[in-house]
């Protein structure tokens, strides 16, 4: 008989096919995927075409290995195992046309930047290492012919892991005059659900816009960084003051952040930003670790700035928060 396990993943082979499943994923963003818009006129950014460096394996999707086994006017068995792996069908046939598609969308939705395809300021290079969903499966499906001239069926499917995708871009800027400005590699991973099939084209679709949510920020804050060096953005933030952040309930409403004398402890700036790292929990302060810019400071630099504080009498606790201090009124 079929077990209950079966009846529930049985489908799962079914939609996905050999390579994947066949519906390209929803690449538009999600509630709470925007930023809020910086002062001043939008900077013109061109987009360059996505240069696709993925593995060959990952183009053109992997499907599990099939085998049969048979007993003659016994039994016949079919089997499936391994991996069913995403490939460029999965994305309506271009992978990179999608990164293409979501970056731009997301970069345009940041207020600071106009994206074109005309020469512009600044240029955004960007490289698709790796961009795909897997899922590990086992499938058996035997048929046994007893006496009785009634064969009967039955089908096992076992998951071995849980499905998960992962989307890595290189991100490279150039300046108005061709110089590069910057570069990073951002990795952006999803995991499904082990109780319910995934789809793997929806499950990469989440990853490739998780991607393009971290390069909107730190694409944004690159050219906010060079605008402010060549004097034509905000001015830098005063001397002798430092950065503390809380995050909004349930990361809702972005990030409150406010600046601090380092003199006087006085509050110099308290304001609510979109877009910024999320470090924390909820309704609690932190010594920021990362700059105006929502830029990670080194951690050379982040672990001096934290002795200054201490040393000058404020108080800063790790905690159960590994990646910052926990900051207290002086």
């Amino acid at each position: 008989m079929i077990r209950p396990s079966a009846l529930a993943l049985l489908a799962a082979p079914l939609a996905l096919g050999l390579g994947g499943c066949s519906s390209a994923p929803d690449l538009t963003q999600r509630p709470g995927d925007g930023i809020g818009a910086r002062e001043g006129a939008p900077v013109a950014l061109s987009l360059a075409p996505t240069v696709d460096l993925r593995p060959e394996a990952e183009r053109d999707g992997l499907s599990p290995d099939s085998a049969t086994r048979e007993a003659y006017y016994v039994y016949n068995e079919s089997l499936q195992v391994g991996s069913h792996v995403t490939g460029d069908q999965d994305f309506a046939g271009s992978a990179p046309a999608a990164v293409d598609a979501t970056l731009r969308a997301y970069l345009d939705s940041s207020g600071a930047l106009e994206v074109s395809d005309g020469a512009g300021a600044y240029r955004l290079h960007v490289e698709l290492l790796h961009l795909f969903a897997a899922r590990h499966e086992e499938l058996s499906e035997r048929t046994v012919y007893p006496v009785v001239p009634v064969p009967l069926t039955t089908f096992e499917l076992e998951d071995r892991f849980v499905p998960h995708a992962t989307a890595v871009l290189r991100l490279r800027l150039l300046g108005p005059e061709g110089e590069p400005l910057a570069t990073r590699v951002i990795n952006q991973g999803v995991v499904g659900r082990a109780e319910v099939p995934d789809a793997l084209g929806e499950l990469a679709g989440a990853a490739l816009r998780g991607a393009a949510h971290q390069a909107r920020t730190l694409v944004t804050s690159w050219v906010h960084r060079a605008e402010r060096r060549a004097g034509r953005g905000a001015p830098p933030p005063p001397a002798g003051s430092f950065l503390v952040h809380s995050p909004s309930p349930a990361y809702l409403h972005g990030t409150r952040v406010a600046r601090i004398d380092r003199a006087t402890g006085a509050v110099l700036m308290n304001e609510l930003r979109e877009g910024l790292p999320r470090v924390g929990r909820p309704g609690e302060w932190y010594l920021s670790p990362f700059d105006e810019d929502g830029v990670a400071l080194a951690g050379a630099d982040y672990a001096r700035l934290a002795a200054e504080l201490d040393a000058a009498g404020f108080t800063l606790r790790r905690g159960d928060q590994l990646v910052a201090y926990h900051y207290f009124a002086p």
